[in-house]
C-alpha cells in the first residue's frame, strides 16, 4: 500500500533566541514507525466535529443488525445500531487542511491509476 509524504519534509521551527518569523524554517524528514502488533482496522463509519481550536475525527465499525428471526415492524422500530469506536484523532485546523489535502492528492491517484487499469 503506497504511503503519502513518508520522505516529505516537514516544516520545523528552530529557536536562536526569542524571536523566530516564518522564513526561519528548517526542513526534517519525519520517519514513521509503528507500535508492534499495530494492525490495520477497518472503519465503515466516520463522525467529525469541531470547535473553533480543534477537529475530532472518530473511527469506528458499524455492524447491521441481523434481520433473521425479526419481522418487518420489529426491523423498522429499531432506534439504533451500535458502533465499536476503532480511533479518535484530534487536529488542529492547520493539520486538518493538510490531511484534507493529503487524501485529495491520494485519491485522484487512486482514481487515475484504476482509470488507467480500466483502459487496459
Amino acid at each position: 500500500m503506497p504511503e503519502q509524504d513518508i520522505d516529505k519534509p516537514e516544516q520545523v521551527e528552530v529557536e536562536d533566541n526569542e524571536e523566530v518569523s516564518r522564513s526561519d524554517r528548517i526542513a526534517v524528514r519525519v520517519r514513521l514507525t509503528e507500535p508492534e502488533g499495530a494492525t490495520v482496522q477497518f472503519v465503515n463509519h466516520i463522525t467529525s466535529q469541531f470547535t473553533a481550536e480543534e477537529f475530532i475525527l472518530t473511527f469506528a465499525q458499524v455492524v447491521p443488525p441481523t434481520s433473521a428471526g425479526l419481522t418487518i415492524e420489529e426491523f423498522q422500530q429499531l432506534t439504533h445500531v451500535d458502533a465499536k469506536v476503532v480511533c479518535r484523532i484530534g487536529l488542529s485546523p492547520e493539520r486538518m487542511r493538510q490531511l484534507i489535502d493529503i487524501l485529495q492528492s491520494n485519491y485522484e491517484t487512486y482514481l487515475t491509476q484504476s482509470e488507467d487499469k480500466e483502459d487496459q
